[in-house]
């Protein structure tokens, strides 16, 4: 015979299988930052919110990431911080630092917002700019008002970038302009990965070559290293002829151009226009050959 229990013993099981539930259904507290401090320690208030002050030599710890500044306010109660130095110094790891004028941390998001000439580096490149906003959890650098980055191959400028740290690709948005000592790109959107050396541009772009040799293309990649182009919509211009194509590569280091689909070539100085399916061109004897 089945025997119903009572409500409030049901009730009560509930409760109980609630709080002893396993760790996976508790909330991760938050692991707090550390600090300390050579010179003044003291309790005080910034924006109205209790604080820890601190100055001199400054070191904050919290997870894989140490920082140090001048001075600071710790606000216990949010477990973030304001670091304020002549250098105030990020390191990430033992691969990445950033370094700037003012930081803010917030050790329950790990997001550092680093302002005033700051400086950032990874063994791929350095990137410069007056404010970045960097999610460490997420990966992502980000800069809104002018940024530069270098590495051992090109110098890459634009008003916004956003960089994935983990797999070093670059996203530049608007006015960016990538110099190379054998060409200069202009586009509004490019993309770079600061490992392989390949851009990715989007949007009207142009390459132009150290012989005045100019691409033009919407959308393709460009190899900077071997200086190879795979566009689409592209156009190469020298300065003796014009060639277009659908699809267009280019070898810039060979002097050789390959258009496919609605093929046209303009000869400067005869003037004439062919048309076709398919093009070669190379540059060092002057022969093209229209299919």
């Amino acid at each position: 015979m089945l025997v119903k229990a009572p409500m409030y013993k049901i009730i009560l099981l509930f409760l109980a299988f609630i709080l002893f539930t396993p760790d996976t259904w508790a909330q991760e507290t938050p692991e707090r930052i550390k600090y300390r401090a050579t010179g003044e320690l003291r309790s005080g208030k910034r924006n109205g919110l209790p604080v820890d002050i601190l100055k001199e030599n400054v070191v904050l710890t919290h997870k894989d990431t140490r920082i140090y500044g001048d001075s600071a306010y710790i606000f216990k109660g949010t477990n973030s911080a304001e670091v304020f130095g002549k250098r105030v110094l990020v390191e990430e790891g033992d691969t990445i630092t950033i370094t700037g004028k003012k930081l803010t941390y917030d050790g329950n998001t790990k997001n550092a917002l680093m302002e005033r000439d700051v400086v950032y580096q990874d063994p791929t490149m350095t990137l410069y700019t007056d404010y970045l906003d960097y999610d460490m959890e997420a990966k992502l650098a980000t800069y809104y008002d002018g940024g530069k980055l270098i590495d051992e191959e090109n110098t890459l400028t634009s008003k916004t970038g956003y960089y994935q740290t983990d797999i070093k690709f670059v996203s530049f948005k608007e006015d960016v302009v990538l110099i190379n000592p054998e060409y200069t790109i202009v586009s509004d959107t490019l993309q770079y990965n600061t490992n392989t050396k390949v851009a990715f541009v989007k949007g009207p772009s142009t390459i132009t070559s150290a012989d005045s040799t100019v691409l033009l293309t919407d959308d393709g990649e460009f190899q900077t290293t071997e200086q190879i182009s795979n566009f689409r919509n592209g156009i190469v211009e020298t300065d003796k002829y014009i060639l277009y194509g659908d699809r267009l590569f280019a070898d810039d280091i060979a002097q050789y151009y390959n258009a496919e689909g609605n093929v046209k070539f303009v000869d400067k100085q005869e003037p004439s226009i062919i048309t076709g399916n398919k093009a070669e061109s190379w540059k060092i004897t002057g022969i093209t050959k229209v299919y």
